[in-house]
């Protein structure tokens, strides 16, 4: 019972570190230029770097639940061999794309070494465990970004071509709306629905 407790958590942590992740990666694949301008137009030689490296989040978000639970559970040891693991990797991924790629080339190993982090951590669960991350809830978060992507696509070429602040908030402001709503109609799972539940009722005792 515990065990299934601890996996329906597991999920639960993971659907919430996409459904975060995800629209804040698709967010920058459609403004990151608009973003980079903020602080000057030298910026926009990076923006393929900041892209790739929201990407990065996306699958470190896929594994921080299982990294945590490897902790929890008894296997702190598995966790630091992973953590050694990444470091060595992304070390050697630096050494070898940074003098071909630059700046590049240091997105490209980071994104290498939380893919093998991520990987390494989820399968261990599995095999120790019989634990995984995943169920078919995550389409939705996955959906509901897709739905905000595509729609924020369009008003960035027809409304928010222009590059300044007040329309890089306006376009922000829609794609999040248009996320919570496709979220909303998909229909939340009972667990989100009751620690949505106990925040409200939190931040009400403290407004008290």
């Amino acid at each position: 019972n515990d065990k299934n407790k601890i996996g329906d958590l597991i999920k639960l942590i993971s659907r919430w570190n996409l459904a975060i992740a995800w629209p804040a990666f698709l967010f920058l694949l459609i403004y990151a230029s608009k973003v980079m301008l903020i602080f000057g137009r030298d910026f926009l030689a990076i923006v393929t770097v900041l892209q790739v490296l929201a990407g990065s989040q996306v699958i470190l978000a896929l594994g921080l639940s299982s990294a945590t639970a490897l902790t929890m559970m008894g296997y702190p040891r598995a966790a630091l061999l992973n953590n050694m693991a990444t470091l060595s990797v992304n070390v050697v991924a630096n050494w070898i794309l940074i003098p071909e790629y630059g700046p590049m080339g240091a997105a490209l190993g980071s994104i290498i070494a939380i893919s093998i982090l991520t990987i390494l951590r989820i399968f261990e669960l599995w095999f120790m465990q019989h634990i995984h991350p995943f169920d078919w809830s995550f389409i939705k978060p996955l959906l509901a970004g897709s739905a905000a992507f595509a729609l924020s696509m369009i008003a960035r070429d027809a409304i928010f071509s222009w590059a300044s602040p007040g329309n890089l908030l306006a376009g922000f402001l829609l794609f999040i709306a248009v996320y919570f709503i496709a979220l909303y109609l998909l229909g939340l799972e009972r667990a989100d629905r009751e620690v949505l539940e106990a925040a409200v009722n939190k931040m009400k005792r403290i407004n008290r």
